[in-house]
């Protein structure tokens, strides 16, 4: 594992190089049912949560005792109810042993907008051992609008939400990853604010879109 990286694999396996309690700030999504081989059976369901703890047991690992977790996830549609996906994860956090610090509502784009499977929000969420950070300036907002642009299918983060999430629970200097990486917002966000990053994407069509690429499609 290299600093400043972003690689082409499996994060589930590329994850296990990243040492011990080395990470300052994990900022993720994690992958959607769709993204996943598991169907939308009860056992598939079961074990795409398996696969979730899986997860977060390895980023649990690799982080700081005072560093962060911050996932922000969308919950799903399914079978006639809701996949709480958000839930889940939280529950798998504190059993990790970390805890409950923050929650936010990040709304994509347009309020009201309608979305068949999806909701059109995420929840993020903040867990840490030790950590704490000040809430100041568009962090200390419960609810977030986040510009986000699309590629391909894939909803991607706008730079003023990530730089804002790494600049309130990080410094320069400091480690962030994110193990699902997409096109790569959070990597391109945390070398702009000179933090070391590394990330990774399954995805080749995301993966094959470099940084000089994202650049180019962020607004003037």
């Amino acid at each position: 594992m290299e600093f400043n990286d972003y690689v082409f694999g499996d994060a589930m396996e590329l994850m296990k190089e990243i040492p011990d309690n080395s990470v300052d700030l994990v900022f993720t999504s994690m992958p959607d049912l769709s993204q996943t081989p598991y169907d939308k059976t009860p056992q598939g369901i079961a074990d795409y949560q398996a696969f979730q703890a899986v997860a977060v047991t390895e980023i649990t690992r690799m982080v700081k005792p005072n560093g962060f977790v911050a996932i922000c996830q969308t919950d799903r549609r399914v079978n006639g109810g809701v996949l709480s996906n958000h839930m889940h994860y939280a529950k798998c956090l504190e059993q990790r042993g970390l805890k409950y610090k923050d929650h936010k509502i990040v709304v994509r784009n347009e309020v009201g907008k309608k979305d068949l499977y999806h909701f059109t929000f995420q929840h993020m969420m903040l867990f840490s051992q030790k950590g704490g950070f000040k809430r100041a300036g568009e962090f200390i907002k419960d609810i977030i609008v986040d510009k986000q642009m699309m590629v391909g299918n894939q909803s991607v983060w706008s730079q003023d939400f990530c730089k804002m999430v790494i600049e309130a629970l990080t410094k320069e200097g400091e480690f962030v990853v994110d193990p699902f990486a997409g096109v790569g917002p959070v990597l391109y966000a945390a070398k702009s604010l000179n933090r070391q990053y590394w990330g990774a994407e399954l995805e080749e069509e995301f993966y094959n879109r470099d940084f000089e690429w994202f650049q180019n499609q962020l607004p003037v």
